[in-house]
């Protein structure tokens, strides 16, 4: 026994002098997203592994004993750019925000890999002067670029004024202004997805009192009563949303003419100067079924002379909808409020049946001139409004009651960067709440007097106070980025999208995003949205996106000139995937 046991030793010695000086632990290449791309290459200069370790390799030597089974991998090292190349390890093993865990799925697109420890193993957009592909940057494509409104449909060739939101189930709500004649005049519309990006909404007879035509389409807006489809040209500039508390989208516009068509509202349409514009809401279930057709004020406020558009709407938590307008009933600044005669923002809460919650008031603290053009967001316990007070990007606080919890709050002197107060009334700008507790707020501006215009992202916590503020196009010089939106997951984490033509040498625009996550970290570099709207395959233009985020689910929309089979600007649509976010399917827990 004592001779087995002393020949064992010199075994032990034996092999233990046979050992190399640097190890190499081919268990930890299971650690790492995507590990096997490159085995022990990741962390070796010697590709079988074994030797002198490559930069990634003493990054993670340093977080780990030998031998040990430390799970090293998180958004510390996946932030680091070991190599040198200009993008994050977390970028090169496809896993930017460093949120994948042992044992999981591999995360993004194996082919995208790179080597985080080798300097020549480049993502295409590191070190490139163009935006990169959307799963390199921590968006996966769930569908290619899919275009809605083509020629075969109706297209009068005056698309704009998009909106998105997603339904609790998943389904995906787009809706548009396409400005025609007769019943294809489509002044306000809205079509229904699933999550798939399949057209989901059925063929529709839609029918005029005003006349005996009638349409069939996919192509809907406002409902009557009875249940019978009103025609688009009712109303105009839609504003899509859907409940983040549970179930329910729907459309807002500005009603011109809905009244002739829904007799509930004729009185509201008509006013001492003999008809006016008014906000309209249409609420519908998540399969597009109609609910209710809400009013932005009563009878009584849309009587004095002027047209009170629609700014923007959202639902609360509490179940009730907050409508706000913007108010052209000029002298009703004076006559109501104190101040001088002007166009001010104002606000109305109702239920889901119409009923009046909240009369209407003042979203601003000070009787003074106001604007409003897109711009209300909700969190847990109350909603926020973004508008313009003498050109300067503004926001103002309430609770679900409607009671105002915060003082007018100038953007430019809470992030104290003069830059951040662009988008006008709203037109150039984005503004969403996260359903929990922070708004998420996005401009353009030529913040540095170079003639190019940066795109700034600005978190404000519920309370009003700043939590970030930053350039969302640092990785790359732009110009004219005018338009932009942004959404907010519940998790705080931001996506930004915008349109710009300096990546075509001011040729056109092309839409571009990027992902951030809860502190105002890139997860990665700028994106092109579309795989078919790049520096390589555009045919013209693309512009004025917007962006909606629920759950593990992000869907933008832009205006394309990019189909061969119509050189008139299309809705285009597409749909992502996004890690480290639940597929959410109702935020009533919150």
């Amino acid at each position: 026994m004592r001779k087995c046991s002393m020949i064992f030793s010199v075994v032990i010695m034996v092999f233990g002098m046979m050992m190399p000086t640097s190890e190499a632990w081919d268990f930890r290449v299971g650690f790492l997203p995507n590990g096997t791309v490159n085995n022990c290459a990741n962390c070796h200069i010697n590709p079988g592994g074994g030797g002198a370790r490559n930069a990634f390799g003493l990054a993670v030597q340093a977080l780990v004993t030998p031998g040990g089974q430390q799970q090293f991998w998180g958004s510390a090292l996946a932030a680091v750019d070991s190599d040198g190349d200009g993008a994050s390890n977390g970028v090169e093993l496809q896993d930017p925000s460093g949120i994948w865990q042992a044992g999981s799925a591999a995360p993004g697109n194996a082919a995208l890999v790179t080597n985080p420890g080798d300097s020549n193993s480049v993502p295409a957009q590191a070190g490139n002067e163009f935006p990169g592909l959307p799963e390199a940057n921590g968006l996966m494509p769930k569908t290619d670029r899919i275009f809605i409104n083509l020629p075969d449909t109706v297209n009068n060739d005056s698309t704009e004024s998009l909106g998105v939101a997603i339904a609790s189930n998943g389904n995906i709500i787009v809706g548009w202004e396409d400005d025609g004649d007769d019943l294809t005049d489509l002044e306000a519309v809205w079509t229904l997805f699933d999550a798939n990006g399949n057209m989901i909404t059925p063929d529709t007879t839609i029918t005029s009192t005003q006349s005996d035509d009638t349409l069939t389409s996919k192509f809907l807006s406002y409902f009557r009563a009875d249940g019978s489809a009103v025609p688009g040209n009712t109303a105009w500039g839609p504003k899509i949303k859907a409940n983040l508390f549970g179930e329910g989208v729907g459309m807002g516009a500005t009603a011109f003419s809905l009244g002739l068509e829904i007799e509930e509202l004729a009185d509201i349409n008509i006013d001492a100067g003999g008809g006016g514009d008014f906000p309209a809401v249409q609420l519908l279930t998540n399969d597009g079924r109609p609910i209710a057709t809400l009013s932005g004020v009563d009878d009584a406020y849309a009587e004095p002379e002027g047209d009170i558009r629609i700014g923007d709407w959202d639902y609360l938590s509490n179940g009730h909808v907050v409508i706000v307008g913007e108010s052209r009933q000029q002298f009703d600044l004076q006559n109501v409020y104190g101040g001088a005669p002007g166009n001010h923002a104002i606000y109305r809460i109702v239920n889901q049946a119409g009923n009046e919650v909240r009369s209407v008031g003042l979203v601003s603290e000070a009787a003074e001139i106001t604007e409003i053009w897109h711009g209300v967001g909700v969190t847990q316990n109350g909603f926020g409004v973004r508008f313009s007070r003498g050109g300067r990007a503004t926001v103002r606080l309430f609770n679900n009651a409607g009671e105002p919890v915060s003082e007018d709050i100038d953007i430019g002197l809470l992030t104290e960067n003069e830059a951040t107060i662009g988008g006008g009334r709203g037109d150039g700008a984005g503004f969403h709440g996260n359903g929990v507790d922070a708004y998420a707020i996005v401009n353009s501006n030529d913040g540095d007097g170079n003639g190019g215009r940066e795109v700034y992202l600005s978190v404000l916590d519920a309370d009003g106070s700043l939590r970030y503020s930053r350039i969302a196009t640092d990785d790359f010089e732009y110009a004219n980025a005018d338009r932009v939106d942004c959404a907010i997951s519940p998790s705080g984490r931001v996506i930004v999208v915008w349109a710009d033509n300096d990546v075509t040498g001011g040729a056109s625009r092309l839409v571009q995003g990027r992902l951030f996550d809860a502190q105002g970290n890139p997860e990665g570099g700028s994106f092109f949205v579309s795989e078919k709207e790049t520096i390589d395959t555009f045919i013209g233009e693309s512009r004025r996106p917007r962006v909606a985020w629920r759950g593990n689910t992000i869907a933008i929309v832009w205006e394309s000139k990019n189909s061969a089979a119509t050189s008139s600007r299309i809705v285009a649509l597409r749909v992502f995937e996004v890690e480290g976010e639940t597929a959410v399917t109702d935020y009533s827990l919150y």
